[in-house]
């Protein structure tokens, strides 16, 4: 039983995650209704954290989270739908099985593992900035100096070289959403493969 309520907790928190990476990568915002999918596995995970005896535990993991969500929100690292995403793995704990260990640093790793993808996109994105960087001309050159500190690993270097100033920057949107999905689909095979 208690695997049964695991599998339909992991599939409406997929199918929430997966919505709002979708949603995400297209529009940039997220509406708070995708959440409640997810959140519908809320009664299967109160029954399974019960039954365990580890809803104190539970519950601290819940007060991390929450705390991690709110720092990371006040200083611009989540957006709300990144926030939400978090707060719906911790508070549903979409996995297979249930002990101490995996209920304190699963959403921790999710968390972890985004914003590795993050850096090594950032490593990507300077690379090829610098590369970009020296196709231009001298004097076009220039033009990256003011904003080369703000920009350089957020940014790209717009392909059209007639532009000038900050436009010279293309913006470059983190989806963490997807890569919230994409961390938490790679532990999950890890933890069915082990």
């Amino acid at each position: 039983m208690d695997a049964l309520f695991g599998i339909v907790t992991i599939v409406l928190f997929l199918i929430s995650l997966f919505s709002a990476a979708i949603m995400d990568v297209r529009t940039g915002e997220v509406p708070n209704r995708v959440w409640f999918i997810g959140l519908a596995a809320l009664p299967f995970g109160f029954f399974r954290l019960l039954m365990s005896g580890l809803a104190l535990l539970y519950s601290l993991q819940l007060f991390l989270v929450f705390t991690l969500v709110i720092f990371c929100f006040s200083v611009g690292l989540l957006g709300g739908a990144d926030g939400k995403a978090l707060l719906v793995s911790s508070t549903v704990y979409p996995w297979l099985e249930i002990n101490q260990v995996t209920l304190v640093y699963s959403t921790i790793l999710i968390f972890t593992g985004a914003f590795l993808i993050v850096g090594i996109q950032c490593v990507i994105l300077l690379f090829q900035n610098i590369i970009r960087h020296y196709q231009y001309s001298p004097q076009q050159r220039s033009l990256f100096k003011s904003s080369l500190r703000r920009y350089w690993f957020t940014r790209r270097i717009s392909d059209n070289s007639t532009e000038i100033g900050e436009r010279l920057w293309r913006k470059v949107a983190v989806p963490l959403v997807l890569y919230f999905l994409l961390t938490y689909l790679a532990m999950l095979f890890l933890k069915i493969l082990c």
